[in-house]
């Protein structure tokens, strides 16, 4: 007879994952020093939470009073384990960045609470009426930021090996110099690590790759 599956709806991080707790904190240290003074305690939920239709792997909450007063907890980030089990450790840090940035902390009473995010926008109205309220135009004035020329010495090299998804969803190997003709019916799938570590990445393969109508991925 097969043993009965684990059912479980909460485990704090250390149960899981020795990592999580200390990783949140380096994030925290680096990118959100108005936290510092603020108990804020990773869970892993078994799978993503679905909120209006779309699959949730993470979430912020302030506790209330009971929790504060009980646990000495401030901050729950609560994320799915099925994802956190796949994610590299660059998709980890960007998601607990994520989390932590909807925190702010009240300057009149010093708790903990939690924002909206920067910008909320159907992505089809935005195509259709473009930044129409401020929000936007930042965040359209902040991606352009990310697309800033490049000097000469930046420049990626043509035989610089790359894989490109064809059409047909086969990956396929390449350089630099000829990956507009192959992927030309494709997506960029992946890029080799020199290639993606490269400053020149944004400037002149992005760039490159958009002007020809080619998505990356």
């Amino acid at each position: 007879m097969a043993a009965k599956q684990e059912t479980w709806k909460l485990k704090e991080a250390a149960d899981l994952d020795t990592t999580a707790q200390g990783l949140m904190h380096s994030v925290l240290r680096e990118h959100h020093s108005r936290l510092v003074n603020q108990t804020i305690v990773v869970l892993f939920r078994p799978k993503p939470r679905i909120h209006k239709g779309f699959a949730t792997i993470g979430h912020a909450t302030a506790t209330g009073e009971r929790e504060r007063l009980l646990a000495q907890v401030d901050g729950c980030i609560t994320i799915a384990w099925s994802w956190w089990q796949k994610a590299t450790t660059e998709q980890r840090e960007a998601l607990l960045d994520h989390e932590l940035s909807h925190f702010d902390v009240g300057e009149k009473s010093g708790r903990l609470g939690t924002v909206g995010h920067d910008v909320e926008e159907f992505i089809s109205v935005w195509r259709r009426r473009g930044a129409w309220i401020e929000s936007l135009r930042q965040a359209e004035k902040a991606l352009q930021q990310l697309r800033l020329p490049i000097d000469e010495d930046d420049a990626l090299p043509e035989d610089l090996a790359v894989t490109l998804q064809a059409g047909n969803g086969e990956p396929v190997q390449t350089t630099v110099g000829a990956m507009e003709a192959v992927a030309a019916d494709g997506k960029i799938h992946a890029l080799s690590p020199d290639a993606r570590a490269s400053r020149g990445f944004t400037g002149k393969v992005r760039g490159m790759l958009e002007e020809h109508g080619i998505e990356v991925v």
